[in-house]
């Protein structure tokens, strides 16, 4: 008997033992699983310009024109025309778009922290926190948002500030020594030289479409034109003739600059969304195909089709349809 139990006894030891390692594997693999994830700091980086855009680097500097691709460093001063608009990504999660005649300085751009000296003008900005410590903070003359994590709009006016947000929760606090509030969904606050912010109030419909279409469309990838002179047969990818100067144009930009770049579609939204989808794809393929026999190695584009998917404007109105028919070159990382 002795024999026959003594295999039963050694192999239940080494269950045990295998039982414990395992303990300590899962528990090692838990220690693994929740730690912070890996955020790596990367220089702020303009991804599209249009109109006047200029930038300086310390007080007292001169202003320089800005284009997008420009790498931009803590401290930076930036301003808008009448007719500009910067976009931004802080990070890889975190993007930004100044309207025209704007002003905001980029005080503190780090793994951990995000802080904005918004002056002038209208802000938009998209923030995602990856871990909590982290910190956002928009600040005006008579205002500061701490920000949670959200879509809102800063509009920085002479003797006031309106805070609207779209999503997420943020934190407005007054120059006034007063608490406090909190701004969450579609909702937004008015603060006053030397008063506390008012109560929120939600907003309207069109002004949500308004500010979310402007959020969306920030671009996060450095566009290298948006072009709404390459023209087509009405409901086909045939290209018109006096499309060609615009091609052209986009050729030398694209043979200078030696970068992979998307051609992306995209339309108005007038019929059926999967039609417009089909047709936007079917013309970022006929620009890719011209440019491609102009000389253009096709391994350096990639074509993809948006649809109406990504409005810039309301499609409401003529002009703003007119705007969203649009090709945009975005110039593609690895």
């Amino acid at each position: 008997m002795k024999k026959k139990l003594f295999p039963i006894g050694l192999s239940l030891i080494l269950g045990i033992g295998v039982l414990a390692l395992s303990v300590l594997f899962l528990k090692e693999k838990e220690v693994l699983l929740i730690q912070t994830p890996l955020m790596i700091q990367e220089r702020p980086l303009v991804t599209y310009t249009e109109g006047e855009c200029f930038y300086k680097v310390q007080d007292g500097g001169d202003w320089i024109p800005l284009e997008a691709g420009e790498r931009l460093s803590q401290g930076a001063q930036l301003k808008t025309g009448p007719d500009g608009r910067i976009d931004i990504r802080l990070s890889r999660e975190n993007l930004i778009r100044m309207g025209e005649d704007t002003l905001t300085d980029l005080d503190r751009i780090s793994v951990k922290t995000i802080s904005l000296g918004h002056k002038e003008g209208r802000l938009y900005a998209k923030f995602h926190k990856l871990v909590k410590d982290q910190t956002f903070r928009v600040g005006t003359g008579n205002t500061v948002a701490g920000i949670r994590g959200t879509e809102l709009v800063i509009d920085a006016r002479p003797g006031e500030t309106l805070v609207y947000a779209l999503s997420g929760i943020t934190e407005i606090r007054s120059s006034a020594a007063c608490d406090p509030i909190l701004l969450s969904y579609n909702s937004f606050t008015r603060v006053r030289d030397g008063n506390a912010p008012s109560s929120p109030q939600k907003m309207g419909e069109e002004l949500v479409a308004l500010f979310r279409d402007r959020i969306n469309g920030i671009h996060s990838d450095r566009v290298i034109r948006i072009s709404h002179r390459l023209l087509f047969e009405a409901n086909s990818a045939e290209m018109l003739p006096e499309s060609r100067q615009e091609l052209e144009e986009v050729y030398r930009l694209l043979d200078r600059g030696r970068f992979p770049v998307e051609i992306g579609g995209h339309t108005a939204l007038v019929g059926d969304a999967g039609a417009m989808y089909a047709l936007s794809l079917a013309r970022a393929e006929a620009i890719r195909d011209e440019l491609v026999l102009m000389g253009i190695p096709p391994r350096r584009l990639t074509v993809q089709g948006y649809g109406a998917a990504r409005p810039v404007a309301d499609n409401d109105t003529e002009e703003g349809r007119a705007l969203n028919r649009r090709v945009e070159f975005t110039v593609t990382e690895p």
